[in-house]
Formats: structure tokens, C-alpha cells, sequence
């Protein structure tokens, strides 16, 4: 998946159409990518952008996150973004995966935990193994 991409002017007016509310624009990330990269002509030339503004995405994903009531935005923007990276990369080497619909299903967990009022410290642990384990299987090719 090209830097350019993820962080060109195009991938956030898709991100802001996704849906009105922030959580829905969150989670849009994942489906817009999936879409992109099943299409076989955004894979041979997706849409460019000259000159990319370093960590874009990341900061329109942390705006999203503090409007979701995040308690911690800017980690969940990192968490969100690394994981939708790491399952670009999977369903670039095996079109046929699913690790981008995985992906989204973490993130609707994580973004839920961080977003809800209560904290359950013990689920909090367990999302924490789940994204570890999808992003290690993600790398190991499991």
C-alpha cells in the first residue's frame, strides 16, 4: 500500500463520506480499503497525490477519535492506522484474505472500549491480545 495513498487528500474525503458520525467514520477506513484493494485497477494505479502531508491519515483519525469520546485518541488513531497497514500488506500478498474485515472487527472492540463510559479493565487486556495476535499474524502470514 503506497504512503501516498494512505495519505492523500483522497483517502479522507472517502473517510469523511463514509458516514456522519465519527465511529462510523472510523471503522469506514476498513471497508474503503478493502474496496480499493480488491479493485483491479486501483491496485495497478490507485489514486496519487504529489505531495503527501506526513501522518495525514493519522491526524484525521485522531480528530475522529477525540469526537468519538476516545480516552486516549491519539493511541487509538495509532492502533487503528497500524492495523489497517499491517492488513493492507495481507490482503496485498493474498487477495483472497480477510485480515481487513478482521481488522475492522478489532477496531469496532477497540474503538467501543475507549469510547464507553465504564472502563472493564480485564476486556481492555484481552483486545490488547487479540490486536497483538492479529497484527503478528498479519506479519508471520498466518
Amino acid at each position: 500500500m503506497s504512503d501516498h495513498l494512505l495519505q492523500s487528500d483522497w483517502l479522507i474525503r472517502m473517510l469523511d463520506k463514509s458516514g456522519k458520525h465519527p465511529k462510523q467514520k472510523l471503522l469506514g477506513l476498513f471497508n474503503i480499503l478493502d474496496d480499493l484493494l480488491s479493485s483491479p485497477l486501483a491496485i495497478q494505479s490507485g489514486p496519487q497525490n504529489n505531495a503527501p502531508q506526513a501522518y495525514r491519515l493519522q491526524a484525521y483519525l485522531t480528530i475522529q477519535s477525540q469526537l468519538a469520546g476516545a480516552r486516549r485518541p491519539e493511541m487509538l488513531a495509532n492502533q487503528l492506522y497500524f492495523m489497517a497497514v499491517s492488513a493492507c500488506r495481507e490482503k496485498q500478498l493474498h487477495p483472497d484474505s480477510t485480515a481487513l474485515l478482521h481488522a475492522q472487527q478489532a477496531a469496532r472492540a477497540l474503538i467501543n472500549e475507549q469510547t464507553d463510559r465504564e472502563i472493564n479493565w480485564l476486556a481492555v487486556r484481552n483486545y490488547g491480545v487479540v490486536v497483538l495476535t492479529l497484527c503478528l499474524g498479519v506479519t508471520s502470514g498466518y
